[in-house]
């Protein structure tokens, strides 16, 4: 009972995150997928992924950040397949991407940190690529309403979740005044 109640309680606190985070999409206006999304695409070497491939990922984390750079991106890792890292960079317009590249090449130092941690990674690199990709709503399939949907779906997720703790935490405490109750009897009947 107690590893579901965590299960639980850990489930909302995660949906409810998720949920936060599509009411603050949502409040922003963001239900469209972006126009241009650049795709960087790692493959690593065999035995240099994980932590070794993460720390040398970092530099490029640290030039970023101490160059104050205003644009995020996102990494993910394959979980099948050849070991790879794709770096997800999502852009307003194929202008709006040029402009970074143009920022980065302006700032000598970023661009020094950049190129070492480059060399630095490439050790650990079988092959890299790059996609600059452009949204075709007309090809997609209702794929302006995915980040809506997504947020619904989390919303309701996070109901059920919330509906359920509080059903369980009712449960639970149910279950301990029965068992203070009969434990109390007992005593009562141990006394007399």
């Amino acid at each position: 009972m107690k590893k579901l109640t965590q299960s639980l309680l850990l489930s909302s606190l995660v949906f409810g995150c998720l949920g936060t985070i599509a009411a603050q999409e949502k409040s922003e206006g963001m239900h469209q997928p972006p126009k241009v999304l650049n795709v960087l695409r790692e493959y690593t070497k065999p035995g240099k992924n994980g932590m070794s491939h993460e720390k040398t990922e970092a530099a490029f984390v640290q030039a970023m950040t101490a160059a104050k750079f205003p644009t995020h991106y996102l990494a993910v890792d394959s979980l099948s397949g050849k070991p790879r890292t794709l770096f997800l960079t999502a852009y307003d317009s194929f202008e709006a991407m040029e402009k970074d590249i143009k920022a980065v090449e302006k700032n000598a130092s970023l661009l020094a940190a950049l190129d070492h941690a480059g060399v630095v990674d490439g050790e650990l690199l079988s092959d890299t690529d790059s996609s600059d990709l452009a949204y075709r709503e007309d090809l997609s399939l209702r794929g302006g309403d995915v980040a809506k949907k997504l947020e619904e779906t989390g919303e309701r997720i996070t109901e059920t979740l919330t509906s359920r703790s509080a059903t369980v935490t009712d449960t639970l405490r149910e279950s301990v005044e029965q068992f203070v109750d009969t434990v109390a009897t007992r005593v009562e009947c141990e006394d007399t």
